[in-house]
C-alpha cells in the first residue's frame, strides 16, 4: 500500500504542490509571484476570474436572434459567472447570445469575451429560468432545451 503523500505517475503530491504555490506567493515577494515563479507554476497559477470554473462536459446550444438561429456546442468549463465552450467548427459569433446547457432548464444571457479557434469564453450577464418564462422568445428557447435534453 502506498503512502498518501506518494507521487502518482511523477506528479507532485497535493502537499508538495501546495507548498510550491505558497512559496511563489510568499509575503517576501509582496504577495505577488515573480516572473520565474509564474513560469514554473504554469498559466493556470494566476487566476483572473472571480470564481474558478468547474470542469464539465455538457451538451449545449448557443442561441441568437431570440431563437431564430442556434448552433450546437460543448460546455467544457462552467461557473456562475461564465463558461468555456467548444464549437463544432469555427464560426463568426455576435457579441450577445444565450447559452442553453442540457442539464438545467436555464438560458444564460452571455457576452463573448474571447475566442480562440473553436474555443470560446463567455461571460454571463443574466439568467432566465425557462420553466417559468412566459415571453415568446423564452418559450422557443424552452423548446430548444427540450430537444437538446432528449438527445
Amino acid at each position: 500500500m502506498r503512502s498518501p503523500k506518494a507521487r502518482i505517475f511523477g506528479w507532485p503530491s497535493p502537499e508538495e504542490e501546495e507548498a510550491r504555490v505558497k512559496a511563489a506567493f510568499a509575503p517576501s515577494a509582496g504577495g505577488m509571484p515573480s516572473a520565474q515563479a509564474i513560469a514554473e507554476l504554469g498559466p493556470d497559477a494566476v487566476e483572473r476570474r472571480r470564481v474558478r470554473r468547474s470542469r464539465v462536459l455538457l451538451r449545449g446550444k448557443l442561441v441568437f436572434e431570440e431563437g431564430a438561429l442556434s448552433t450546437d456546442c460543448i460546455v467544457r468549463d462552467l461557473s456562475v459567472w461564465g463558461a468555456k465552450i467548444r464549437l463544432p467548427t469555427e464560426i463568426l459569433l455576435r457579441d450577445d447570445m444565450h447559452l442553453i446547457e442540457s442539464q438545467n432548464c436555464v438560458a444564460h444571457e452571455a457576452k463573448l469575451i474571447w475566442k480562440n479557434g473553436c474555443d470560446v469564453g463567455l461571460q454571463f450577464t443574466g439568467r432566465r429560468d425557462l420553466e417559468i418564462a412566459t415571453a415568446p422568445k423564452f418559450r422557443i428557447m424552452r423548446d430548444i432545451w427540450l430537444e437538446l435534453r432528449a438527445r
